[in-house]
Formats: structure tokens, sequence, C-alpha cells
């Protein structure tokens, strides 16, 4: 039996024969959703999704130092509103090297709380380079910038409601191509031992969605993406395991309302338990939610 050696996450799998169907979505590198979509059904009936699955759910990516040392080529799980892809290529980088610099104060940023929009695509063919600007407790703040340019070649349109920026735990990171424009800005805070990264279009500092830097909760928050925008109702069970045992509290969160969308009862069934989450905000939307259900007369 021929074997097929694909990566995900970075990580070389070995399939045990040759799945043209995953390959096809693995590789494919356009944003055309239906050209996606089309394979997706087809490695759902040849059984390869199942396969793909279980690899996801237990790969993990290299730890957060990985952008300190990364000198082979890495694959990276993406996605953007108009279609999935799950690799990027990102080649020949080197070790980043730092260089300290310095500007006045926090009120230089062009930031503002409260931001209700949603970022336009942003699509770049030419290397980007990335800076890193921290905040230390006086709100002065120190640059960062990396002298290796990375690649980055995908589209992002992402929204979220407003943005609440918390000081002075802040790290912006600015991606600039290779002729000086600033593309689009990431935010970084911590709160509740929770990191989470805020991305901003850099020319109208409108807000986009709130992501996790942490590795593995990316994986999952991505993984639940993929299900929930190819609608693959055959993975509920996966959904409301990770719904109440993700150690990641906005996890179990994405992965009970992607769980209500896909399979109603279900998702109600993971609702009652998650009245009983540890954690207050899941704990308030599920307590919140399930009455909302039960006033609609659905349980």
């Amino acid at each position: 039996m021929n074997k097929s050696e694909i990566k995900v996450l970075g990580t070389t799998i070995v399939l045990d024969k040759d799945y043209p169907g995953l390959k096809a979505i693995i590789n494919y590198q356009e944003p055309n959703i239906s050209y996606i979509a089309q394979h997706f059904e087809k490695a759902v009936q040849q059984g390869e999704f199942k396969k793909l699955l279980e690899h996801l759910t237990t790969v993990y990516m290299t730890d957060s130092k990985r952008f300190e040392q990364r000198t082979q080529s890495e694959e990276i799980f993406i996605y953007s509103d108009e279609y999935i892809k799950l690799t990027i290529g990102l080649s020949d980088v080197n070790q980043l090297v730092y260089k300290n610099h310095k500007l006045s104060t926090e009120s230089d940023l062009p930031i503002s709380n409260n931001r209700r929009a949603t970022l336009t695509s942003v699509m770049s063919e030419r290397p980007i380079h990335v800076s890193k600007f921290a905040f230390d407790p006086k709100n002065s703040l120190e640059v960062f910038e990396s002298d290796i340019p990375l690649v980055h070649k995908e589209t992002l349109t992402l929204q979220t409601d407003e943005v609440h920026i918390a000081m002075p735990d802040n790290t912006i990171h600015l991606f600039e191509d290779t002729q000086g424009d600033t593309l689009w800005t990431s935010l970084t805070f911590v709160k509740e031992k929770a990191p989470l990264v805020w991305l901003f279009d850099t020319k109208t500092m409108r807000s986009m969605k709130g992501i996790s830097p942490d590795d593995e909760a990316t994986r999952q928050e991505l993984l639940i993406e993929l299900l929930n925008r190819l609608n693959y109702s055959g993975a509920t069970d996966f959904l409301s395991e990770l719904s109440e045992l993700s150690e990641y509290h906005f996890v179990r969160w994405k992965a009970l309302t992607t769980l209500l969308r896909l399979d109603t009862a279900k998702g109600i069934e993971a609702l009652k338990k998650a009245t009983n989450d540890n954690h207050p905000h899941v704990n308030k939307a599920a307590v919140t939610t399930y009455q909302n259900f039960v006033s609609a007369g659905l349980v």
C-alpha cells in the first residue's frame, strides 16, 4: 500500500495511503470556497477527513519561541472569511535579530477604545517585516525590529464588535511590506493569565477579531472555524468534548456556539453543562443563552 506524507501545522504526517482529495484541500492556494468545499466533500466521503481530524486534534505546533529560531520551511494553518486553506509556506527564515529603538509615549499611537468596524482585506505579494512594540510600566515604548523579512501572502478579513485596550500590559506587532507600508497591526495584552491578540487596520485603526497567541489555543480555534465554515456536522461529538474539556475558556465557548449551530439538540445539552463552567464569562453567557432557549420553548 502506498503511503502519503503531508505537512499539517508544521509537522509531517504519514498517511496509510495516498489521499488525492485531502491533498487538494491542503495544497490548494487560491481563495475559491467552491473548490475547497467540493474536495472537502470528496474527502469526507472517502473517509479522509476523519484521518485529518484525528491528526489535527493531536499534533502540536512548535512552542512560542518558534520565531526566535526558524531555519526550516514551516507550514501554518490560517483562514479568512472567504476561504479555508491549511498551508502557507515560510521558507529560508533565519534567526531574527532584534534592535532596540525608542519612541516617545503611548499617546503617539493612533489607537482608541471601543471601535466597531471590519478590517478590509489585506493582500501583499511582497515580503513583510515584523516589528514588535512593548510598553513598559511607565508607558514608554520600546521597539524591536527584525532584520529578516517574513513572507505573508494570505488575505485576512476579520471583525469584532469592540476592543478594550488594557494598559500597560500591551505588546504591538506591526507588519510591513518591503516598501515600508504598514499593512496591519496586532495588539497583545494579558488578562487572567490568558493572552489575547487584537488585530487592527493600521491606517484606520479599525479593530479586527481577537485571537490567542497560544499555539494550542489557536490550533483549536482554527479547527473549530474550519468545521463551522464547512458545516461539518460529523464533528459534533468532538465539539461537545472540546466545549467541556478545553483548558481555554474562549475555545470552550467557540466550540459550544459552533455546536449549537451544527446540531441544536447536542448544543443545548452541552450548553446546560456549561452553566456550571468555572469561568465567569462562559458561565454567565451559558446561563443567559440557556434561559433564552427555555423562554423560546426549545428546552
